[in-house]
C-alpha cells in the first residue's frame, strides 16, 4: 500500500495525453470578494437533488464513507474545512511536487472538495465560516494532486491516483477532470493508462464519478470525455437552476449503446455552483467540474445509509448505478415514461438523492 500521508516517490512526467481540468479556460469562475453569507447561494443544488431531505430528515452527513478528490489539491486552512482538519477527516498525497502538507496552487480542487465538504458553520466573531454545507460534510476525503497549478497532467499520474486511492481504501472517487480518448495512429481507440485504474477500481467495488467534459460555449459539439466514457464510469452533466442543460456540457450523442452504457448517466447542478476557493476566499464556477462531486457526495450518503454497498465488487457497481439512472428526475426533453428514456445531454435525467436512497430502504 501508498500511503496517502507519506512523501510521493519522485519521477519525470510522461506528458503522452494531456488531461485538461472538466471547466475550461472559457469556463465560468466569479469571485465574491466580501460576501459574507453564502447560506442561500449554496442551498439550491442542495435542494434540487433532495439532499437537503437526506441531511434533515435522516441526518446522513457521509459518515464514515471515504471519499478520494484527485485534483489541483485543497486548501486546507479554509475556514469550511476546520472540523474536517480537527477532526482528522482530510488524508492528503501530492504527486506534482511532492510536498508533505495539502496545499492547492490552482484552486479547482478546492471548490470540488468544498462542494462536498465544506462543513457548514455559520459566520460568527467567533466562527468565521460562510455556512456553506456540503453534499457530505462527514465523509473523510483522500485528496490526491494529481493536475499541476496550469490545471495540467499526465495520464500515468491520474491512473497512479487513482492505485493509491484504491489501496488506500476510498469507496468512491471524484475525477473532475478529462481528456480526449486515445487513438493509435489517430483512428483505432486505445485504452489508456487512466481508464485501465478505473476499470480496475470499480472492478474492486469503488464507484468512480467524472465529470463529462466541457467544450467553450457550446456543449453541444463536444462528447463525453475520458475517463467519464468508460462504460463502467458515472458520467456527470451540468445544469442550471432551472434545470436547463448548461451550453458547455459534453453529451454523448445518439448512442446505439444497450443500457446502461449511453454517455452521460444522469446530470446535476453545475451552473453557478458555489463553493470555497483558494486562499480563503469564495468562487461561483460552472463546469460539468462542479456537478460530479455533488453525484459523489450523494454516493456517500447511500453508503453511509447502506454500507453493504461498498467496496463489493463490479456488479454491486453497476446495480447502483442502473438504480442512479432509474430514479433520476426525468426534466428537459426527457418525457416521462414507465421505462427509463435516455438523452445524449441530459442523460436519464437529474440526481435525486432521496429517491435513490428510498430504492434501498424498501
Amino acid at each position: 500500500m501508498t500511503p496517502v500521508s507519506s512523501p510521493a516517490i519522485g519521477r519525470p512526467l510522461a506528458l503522452l495525453v494531456v488531461l485538461l481540468l472538466a471547466v475550461p479556460v472559457s469556463g465560468c469562475f466569479d469571485a465574491l470578494p466580501g460576501l459574507k453569507d453564502g447560506a442561500g447561494a449554496a442551498a439550491w443544488p442542495l435542494e434540487m437533488t433532495g439532499v437537503d431531505l437526506l441531511h434533515n430528515d435522516r441526518g446522513l452527513t457521509g459518515k464514515g464513507v471515504r471519499i478520494a478528490i484527485i485534483d489541483t489539491g485543497i486548501d486546507a486552512g479554509h475556514d469550511e474545512f476546520q472540523d474536517l482538519v480537527a477532526d482528522g477527516r482530510l488524508l492528503w498525497k501530492d504527486l506534482v511536487n511532492g510536498r508533505k502538507q495539502p496545499y492547492d496552487d490552482a484552486g479547482h480542487g478546492t471548490h470540488v472538495a468544498g462542494i462536498i465538504a465544506s462543513q457548514g458553520e455559520w459566520s460568527t466573531v467567533f466562527n468565521r465560516g460562510f455556512y456553506l454545507k456540503g453534499v457530505a460534510p462527514g465523509a473523510t476525503l483522500i485528496v490526491i494532486k494529481a493536475i499541476g497549478a496550469n490545471g495540467q497532467g499526465d495520464e500515468a499520474t491520474v491512473a497512479r491516483a487513482i492505485n493509491i486511492a484504491v489501496e488506500n481504501e476510498a469507496q468512491i472517487i471524484v475525477l473532475s477532470l478529462g481528456g480526449e480518448t486515445r487513438k493509435i495512429f489517430g483512428l483505432f481507440p486505445a485504452t489508456s493508462e487512466a481508464e485501465t485504474a478505473v476499470k480496475a477500481a470499480v472492478a474492486k467495488g469503488v464507484y468512480v464519478v467524472a465529470a463529462a467534459g466541457n467544450e467553450g460555449d457550446d456543449g453541444q459539439n463536444c462528447r463525453v470525455t475520458s475517463p467519464a466514457s468508460v462504460r463502467e464510469v458515472i458520467a456527470v452533466g451540468a445544469v442550471d437552476e432551472d434545470k436547463k442543460i448548461g451550453d458547455f456540457s459534453c453529451g454523448g450523442g445518439t448512442s446505439s449503446a444497450a443500457d446502461p452504457d449511453k454517455k452521460p448517466e444522469l446530470v446535476a447542478p453545475g451552473v453557478a455552483v458555489l463553493g470555497p476557493w483558494k486562499g480563503n476566499s469564495y468562487m461561483l464556477a460552472s463546469g460539468t467540474s462542479q456537478a460530479a462531486p455533488i453525484v459523489g457526495g450523494a454516493l456517500a450518503l447511500l453508503l453511509e445509509a447502506h454500507p453493504e454497498l461498498a467496496l463489493k465488487n463490479g456488479d454491486a457497481v453497476r446495480k447502483v448505478k442502473q438504480t442512479l439512472m432509474a430514479t433520476a428526475e426525468e426534466i428537459g426533453p426527457l418525457a416521462p415514461a414507465s421505462a427509463p428514456n435516455h438523452h445524449g445531454y441530459y442523460g436519464y435525467g437529474l440526481l435525486r438523492a432521496d429517491s435513490l436512497l428510498a430504492a434501498y430502504d424498501k
